[in-house]
């Protein structure tokens, strides 16, 4: 081979490998996009800040607390934060310094603890353990069929799950699944402003 002919050779070798880094390169990066695209819609579903022409009123509903006494809508103090947990629900475990931390920035909230597929010892246990208790509200235990959290909050299967009802009464946040502390305090700032 004369060396015309390998300097063409290696020109063309350096250019597919060229070729081949850059398009790996671009690739990676797209998929990385379609990535973050995929992340930021799955973020859009699991937090939502209620539209007020979207907005429903909290449906009347009556529970029973872990301490056998009856618990109605019409106990909330609004506005108030109704949080979905079970004691055996890792998910919630994770969640739960969040939700302690939460407490404790923003004492003056109502919050509210719904225990789902719960026994009502573990469902106080869990709320100790994590400093829950701090909220100083009643812990409801959703009944077997899950009336109360599929039913009337809608926010369906699985826990956790973090609704925020505003002062009118009105659904105007939802988290299905965990929720990190700014995303909370950020959203009680906002449910506690709004529906005055």
């Amino acid at each position: 081979m004369d060396m015309d002919g390998a300097g063409r050779l290696a020109a063309l070798v350096v250019g597919l490998l060229a070729l081949g880094i850059l398009m790996t390169i671009g690739l990676t990066g797209a998929f990385q996009r379609e990535d973050e695209e995929a992340d930021e819609a799955v973020e859009a579903i699991a937090v939502s800040l209620v539209r007020p022409d979207a907005r429903a009123a909290l449906p009347e509903f009556t529970a029973t607390t872990t301490a056998g006494e009856e618990f109605a809508s019409s106990d909330l103090e609004l506005p108030a934060v109704l949080k979905v947990f079970a004691s055996w629900c890792g998910s919630c475990e994770a969640e739960a310094s969040d939700v302690a931390d939460m407490l404790a920035e923003r004492p003056d909230a109502n919050v509210y603890f719904i225990a789902v597929e719960d026994r009502a010892d573990l469902a106080d246990a869990f709320v100790v353990e994590h400093g829950w208790d701090a909220a100083g509200e009643p812990v409801v235990i959703d009944d077997a069929d899950r009336t109360l959290v599929s039913d009337t909050l809608g926010v369906g299967l699985g826990q956790p799950h973090t609704v925020m009802v505003n002062a009118a009464g009105e659904i105007a946040w939802v988290r299905r699944g965990p929720a990190q502390l700014p995303e909370l305090l950020g959203a009680i700032d906002a449910v506690s402003a709004d529906g005055a």
